[in-house]
């Protein structure tokens, strides 16, 4: 075994975290993308658009601007058959 440590042993400092770079933000909120594609899909179907997905479950509440959510929801939350999709 050696007798030398590391300086990361010796400090007990934890690696810093990288920063992430989001070129592209949202002029309407302040949401920000890494990618050009994910802000225009943000303007498209996200930003000011309303819910347009509802769970029929009674009480629920829940409520997505994607589809694809409202099935995982109905899946993971009710065994997947409460929604009318």
């Amino acid at each position: 075994m050696s007798k030398f440590k590391s300086g990361r042993e010796e400090t007990n400092d934890k690696p810093r975290p990288v920063p992430v770079l989001v070129p592209f933000k949202c002029s309407q909120c302040e949401k920000s993308y890494k990618y050009k594609q994910n802000l225009v899909r943000h303007l498209k179907y996200e930003c000011d658009k309303e819910a347009q997905y509802h769970c029929d479950y009674e009480s629920c509440g829940y409520s997505s601007k994607f589809k694809s959510n409202l099935k995982k929801h109905c899946y993971r939350k009710h065994n997947g058959g409460c929604c009318k999709i």
